[in-house]
């Protein structure tokens, strides 16, 4: 199959798993978020009765944007950023695919699908996860954004790792010892990576958080789960779309290589 059959469905592949994570969006994220705004809502109402009582003039500022529009930008965004990653996916499917586990472009995508979705998404997400709105310091927004793109560099760099182990190990232990060792490398070096990452800086981490911010843990945790079960979504709905358009068996010889390697 020539590249631009590849990025084509790449292509489309992104745009429909990124329009399954919009639906997760709207459905289950959502919920979460607006239970979020309801108790900053609150939160500034008292702030603002509490400024009223003292004599003071409360100042009202109008937003922007509104929440419906926040919505509708999020779920746009979502479409054309699952369309670019499915661009950049097939581009690395077409490069990697010979050294992807599997006997069938399904099961090689799916896999490709996997190992971004742990360097991308689930290595970042252990070092620094996100927060609904109202739960945080804005004024740590900036140092957050750089501790989580940081830690999805070095997320990308424990894949990279791992595939040179794996390369590096051909041909001197069988594939079950030699799979086993890249996976006990994986554990040990993202343990390592992870310790040697910045905490952030936002009081959410402290043991009070949830009193001071009037949020209560559960909501928080199932903001983040919500978050994660979204990209869950998008990366597997892609390596299974992407898998499905390009799908066709690996020819015997081929898979004897991928194998042996």
């Amino acid at each position: 199959m020539q590249i631009g059959d590849l990025l084509r469905r790449g292509l489309a592949a992104g745009a429909a798993a990124g329009c399954l994570a919009a639906v997760w969006l709207l459905l289950i994220t959502e919920r979460f978020i607006n239970q979020a705004l309801a108790i900053e809502d609150a939160r500034n109402a008292r702030e603002a009765a509490a400024v009223a009582a003292k004599g003071n003039h409360v100042h009202h500022h109008d937003e922007l944007v509104s929440h419906p529009q926040q919505v509708l930008f999020a779920v746009l965004a979502l479409v054309v950023v699952g369309a670019l990653v499915g661009l950049v996916f097939a581009v690395v499917y077409a490069a990697a695919r010979g050294r992807l586990p599997g006997y069938h472009d399904r099961t090689k995508a799916l896999a490709l699908a996997g190992l971004a979705f742990f360097g991308v998404t689930f290595f970042p997400f252990v070092a620094i996860p996100g927060n609904p709105p109202a739960v945080g310091d804005p004024s740590t927004i900036e140092d957050r954004t750089l501790i989580y793109l940081g830690a999805m560099v070095l997320g990308v760099v424990l894949v990279l790792a791992a595939f040179a182990l794996d390369k590096a190990l051909q041909g001197t232990v069988d594939g079950g010892v030699r799979t086993a060792l890249v996976l006990a490398f994986v554990v040990l070096a993202g343990v390592g990576l992870q310790l040697l990452i910045p905490n952030t800086p936002d009081t959410v981490q402290s043991r009070d958080f949830s009193l001071a911010l009037n949020a209560s843990p559960e909501l928080i945790w199932n903001f983040r789960m919500a978050s994660l079960g979204q990209f869950v979504v998008l990366w597997g709905a892609l390596g299974a779309i992407f898998g499905a358009l390009v799908g066709r068996k690996v020819p015997a010889v081929e898979a004897r290589e991928t194998v042996a390697a």
